[in-house]
């Protein structure tokens, strides 16, 4: 399996890198197994956010503000945490600027 998902991980598939980040986690063979873990985690979300920053340039403030509302709802669902603690404050919401790094 371990062999399976590093392959694929390899490959850029975030899916794979985030199973492989979850074996090496409960695997914790050895010292390195963390820090395995910890560094396809980062990199399936570095990923994650390319793919979620490339989609929010298509979308409209509406749908944006829509698909954060809805988020919001199944994490607190999912959490059982109240709402003020999901919810970020207006700078945190998704802009249409474009910032340095992406630029």
């Amino acid at each position: 399996m371990l062999a399976i998902c590093e392959k694929a991980a390899e490959q850029g598939v975030p899916t794979a890198q985030i199973a492989l980040a979850q074996l090496y986690a409960a695997r914790r063979a050895g010292p390195k197994d963390m820090v395995h873990a910890y560094m396809w985690f980062l990199i399936a979300g570095e990923q994650i956010t390319q793919a979620k920053n490339h989609l929010n340039q298509s979308m409209t403030m509406e749908q944006l503000l829509e698909a954060e509302q809805r988020a919001a709802e199944w994490i607190r669902k999912m959490r059982k945490i109240p709402p003020s603690s999901i919810e970020g404050p207006p700078e945190h919401r998704p802009t249409r600027e474009k910032d340095a790094s992406t630029a």
